[in-house]
């Protein structure tokens, strides 16, 4: 996408990269239509069983319905695999919010936390973190903010990037989480909150 469009994805701002050839266009329109097929027709096979599913298709007896469904899955998919990518990583995915409801859950799962109290170095910055991210998250935010986490670390990296010539290193850093301020899909009240620090600090 960059190295022919000169952008991520086609709805965001133009940045520096080489603009491909009508041909370089008509490729990725292609794949992504290739990919964007697929997924409809695995999407598709969870409704209908997979080998007449197939069959019917590879034979051109496919049913109406089943020919109405993949043409608008399909366009649907590629123009996400287009314009935003990670739109169907975020709300399309159903292993993808599975996992998100799992990790938001457990209070003290790993996660990308920021260093308020340094917060005066980001004002040089050029949000190399958020640009960094794949879902589009905002980085420095809590965790409840973070829901589709997908826990690659490219914030963490950027950053440290960024302030590779600052002493004290970088803002983001991974490690886990605390349940009192964390944990948003189960609230713990002060007292809870402190009854598991104690527990733990015991532990």
């Amino acid at each position: 996408m960059t190295r022919i469009t000169g952008r991520p994805t086609l709805w965001e701002a133009l940045k520096k990269g080489r603009r491909g050839k009508t041909i370089h266009w008509a490729g990725l329109s292609l794949v992504c239509t290739l990919i964007g097929f697929s997924w409809a027709l695995a999407l598709l096979s969870y409704l209908l069983p997979p080998i007449p599913l197939y069959t019917d298709l590879i034979t051109g007896n496919l049913g109406f319905y089943s020919s109405i469904f993949l043409a608008i899955a399909t366009t649907v998919f590629t123009l996400d695999f287009l314009f935003a990518r990670h739109l169907f990583c975020k709300y399309g995915c159903a292993f993808g919010v599975v996992q998100s409801i799992a990790w938001m859950t457990h209070g003290r799962g790993q996660l990308v936390t920021f260093d308020t109290t340094r917060a005066a170095a980001c004002r040089d910055c050029t949000k190399a973190c958020d640009a960094a991210c794949p879902m589009r998250l905002p980085t420095r935010s809590h965790k409840r903010a973070k829901f589709s986490c997908t826990q690659c670390l490219q914030c963490v990296s950027a950053c440290r990037e960024v302030q590779k010539d600052n002493p004290q290193g970088s803002l983001l850093h991974w490690q886990p989480g605390e349940p009192s301020r964390q944990t948003v899909l189960i609230p713990m009240h002060q007292r809870d909150s402190e009854s598991a620090k104690q527990r733990l600090n015991s532990a």
